[in-house]
């Protein structure tokens, strides 16, 4: 087997909630931080973030378990891909695209819906907004618990491997795994760029290709560490073969949403509208933005300004 790159996931805990302060005029009293919106909402949304369309299995889960509310869906096209910039980078870019639609949209919770913006933004922004994130848990804990002494193997991007928290969450909760880390970057661009322009065949191709080393690994189970990769599941688990157990972290974000939902603190929620798709950038807009949306059964409202 060929030696593959360290790669890094994290762990969100986003029990803690904040409340907001609220707004008092003329009256002297220290604001303090408190959101501002330009869309003057009754009830509030969710958010769902991500750099790409990633993120859109873990709102359809969303959708299939919590009722009365309004999702709104970002893809971050403006500063897509993630996984290759510096840390930097990425806080810059998550903080102008996902700071925009919190201003917004005022929502009640944000599910920040992607490894690498959890790994490096997420702290950045429960500093700056008063409201609840929820950002994506690598599921290595229920992985391992599966195969208490398997081998186990960490599917993730470039950015997303080069962070710390991967080894703790090994030693804490699979260290009696051989864990292999495995990059999978390029899948990320096949997802985001090419999913409805390549075949069946032409995705099984390229997958087998990229797990090759992967292949009579005797590999039990494989964590999905980035969301882009939920859409290539079972090209993945046909790839890698052995049967194979392929998990991801949707579960426990859903679990974690419905719990903070039922907090009263983090507003009341919508019902009867229709749930939107938005992404960054400039004019035009590719084709296959309105395609993913109209996938998972969304209203296309273009592009966030």
């Amino acid at each position: 087997m060929r030696k593959r790159e360290a790669i890094s996931v994290i762990f969100s805990n986003s029990s803690s909630l904040f409340r907001k302060s609220p707004l008092k005029k003329n009256r002297g009293i220290k604001r303090g931080r408190v959101l501002t919106t330009s869309l003057k909402m009754e009830c509030k949304p969710v958010v769902f973030f991500d750099s790409g369309i990633g993120g859109l299995p873990y709102l359809e889960m969303a959708r299939q378990r919590v009722a009365g509310e309004f999702f709104i869906y970002l893809a971050d096209r403006k500063h897509f891909p993630y996984g290759i910039k510096t840390p930097s980078e990425v806080v810059t870019g998550v903080m102008e695209s996902l700071g925009l639609a919190i201003k917004r949209f005022d929502p009640r919770v944000v599910v920040v819906a992607c490894n690498t913006a959890s790994v490096i933004a997420l702290a950045e922004l429960r500093k700056r907004y008063n409201i609840p994130f929820i950002g994506v848990v690598p599921a290595v804990k229920p992985a391992a618990r599966s195969i208490p002494a398997g081998r186990l193997a960490v599917l993730a991007t470039e950015r997303t491997l080069a962070d710390n928290y991967l080894a703790d969450l090994i030693r804490n909760f699979a260290e009696g795994c051989e864990v292999i880390r495995y990059p999978l970057g390029k899948l990320v661009n096949l997802v985001e760029y090419d999913y409805f322009s390549t075949s069946a065949a032409e995705k099984k191709a390229i997958v087998s290709r990229e797990v090759d080393d992967l292949k009579n690994s005797a590999v039990s189970s494989a964590v999905l560490a980035c969301t882009h990769f939920i859409l290539l599941e079972e090209e993945l688990k046909s790839a890698i073969g052995g049967g194979v157990e392929i998990v991801d972290s949707r579960e426990g974000v859903t679990r974690q949403l419905i719990r903070v939902l039922q907090d009263k603190e983090t507003g009341r929620g919508c019902s009867g509208r229709k749930d939107c798709f938005y992404v960054t950038g400039e004019e035009p807009v590719e084709e296959r933005y309105r395609k993913f949306a109209g996938k998972y059964g969304l209203e296309f409202a273009g592009i966030l300004k």
